[in-house]
């Protein structure tokens, strides 16, 4: 099940994970096509997830898990590996599919 946190304002991806942590919830990890269909009748707007490189560059994982990703839905160029520092990847309400970028924008 998923619920999505709607905190009427775009935050940073650290931001958006420390308000689920903070009503003790966790950024969603997507592991299958039926999971990220529930996840795309949640919102209209982009979102971001738990998934993110910040611990090895060009290395996805979960948080919460630090698993890799057994399912993906990736858009179109992405990952793009843009972001020395690490990215996190967030679900575009234009296509419901997956794109990395900058964590804290």
């Amino acid at each position: 099940m998923l619920t999505v946190v709607d905190h009427g304002s775009t935050l940073s991806w650290f931001d958006a994970k420390a308000g689920c942590e903070a009503i003790g919830l966790q950024l969603a990890t997507v592991s299958s096509a039926e999971q990220q269909a529930e996840l795309s009748t949640y919102t209209g707007r982009s979102i971001w997830i738990g998934l993110n490189e910040l611990d090895q560059y060009g290395v996805f994982k979960w948080v919460g898990t630090g698993q890799s990703p057994t399912y993906t839905n990736w858009g179109s160029g992405s990952p793009n590996g843009g972001g020395a520092d690490g990215e996190c990847v967030f679900v575009w309400s234009g296509d419901y599919r997956w794109y990395d970028r900058n964590c804290i924008t």
